[in-house]
């Protein structure tokens, strides 16, 4: 491996710059990334369809709630579960998509066995921190609560889950959103362990406040900004679908081709394009912090000298 030949050219970026390269990697490696998206993907989705099937029956929870007498009341609040339960989740089932981005940029191209040994290193931090901290698989069970029953006010339930529950993890997320490079690329544990080899890198939590906490400020205002171009993108794909079925199928309504198959869709793809913005800013924050193009030059040369010497 050539370290200093990359297939993304590592250098200081714009904001604006970075996200016009997301769309030339999409495009570029669209076919792999899709393959790698699938794996992690299709156990979320199943498991959200099965959590959140009973809040479909619309028709029969007005019956039941004397307080909502619209169906499409239930719908929306479908539809923003449905968001918010892909957001938690996105982290935790892109790693695939991380790793193979990790991989690529070297010009590597990586193994399901490779993802498999990577994971194990890697497994106790991507569970605690990835799937119990930060909800990725602890989120699945508080729409089970939810639709447990009918009499809940939407206005709890928006408040609790939408307030408390995703506000804080937006908060974490916004200033401290490279855990999944650091622990699936640079197999960060989350504490030293002198039984095992001096190889592994550094500890998580230093890790985490040496990346992050020189550009938290930057890291949010990107947050934001990709929030609202994907926003966009959701809208913007979600009615491409309803102009679709409205020429092929003549339905141009928002049915239950929507909001089982057709908008989960949706919310995966603007995941998959989330994660390859959050990817490149990762490479552009240790690009600014550390150096890493020249590091990468001087590890290369110094590989050069040694086999020369040998």
């Amino acid at each position: 491996m050539d370290l200093d030949k990359t297939a993304i050219a590592l250098r200081q970026r714009s904001f604006a710059d970075t996200i016009d390269l997301s769309f030339a990697v999409v495009r570029i490696y669209w076919r792999s990334l899709l393959g790698w998206a699938v794996l992690g993907v299709l156990p979320f989705a199943i498991l959200n369809a099965i959590c959140l099937a009973r809040l479909t029956d619309f028709e029969s929870m007005v019956v039941y709630d004397y307080n909502v007498i619209d169906p499409q009341v239930l719908r929306i609040r479908y539809v923003l579960w449905m968001a918010s339960m892909v957001f938690l989740e996105a982290p935790l089932a892109m790693l695939g998509v991380t790793f193979f981005l990790g991989q690529s940029v070297f010009f590597s191209h990586p193994s399901v066995a490779d993802f498999k040994q990577a994971s194990r290193q890697s497994f106790w931090g991507i569970f605690w921190l990835l799937g119990v901290v930060r909800l990725g698989i602890l989120g699945c069970l508080v729409p089970l609560m939810a639709s447990s029953s009918n009499r809940v006010p939407l206005g709890f339930e928006f408040f609790v889950f939408g307030v408390l529950i995703l506000g804080s993890i937006v908060c974490v997320r916004s200033v401290r959103p490279f855990a999944p490079e650091m622990l699936i690329l640079e197999r960060s544990p989350l504490r030293n362990n002198s039984s095992k080899s001096t190889s592994q890198g550094v500890v998580y939590r230093k890790r985490s406040k040496w990346l992050h906490g020189p550009f938290s400020g930057e890291l949010l205002r990107r947050w934001i900004a990709t929030s609202v171009v994907a926003l966009f993108l959701i809208v913007s794909l979600s009615f491409g679908w309803l102009f679709c079925k409205s020429i092929f199928f003549n339905l141009p309504i928002w049915d239950w081709w929507m909001d089982f198959f057709l908008f989960p869709l949706t919310l995966w793809i603007v995941a998959i394009w989330s994660t390859v913005v959050r990817f490149l800013s990762y490479l552009d924050t240790r690009t600014r912090l550390e150096g890493w193009e020249l590091e990468l030059r001087l590890r290369a040369e110094g590989d050069r000298i040694r086999e020369v010497l040998q």
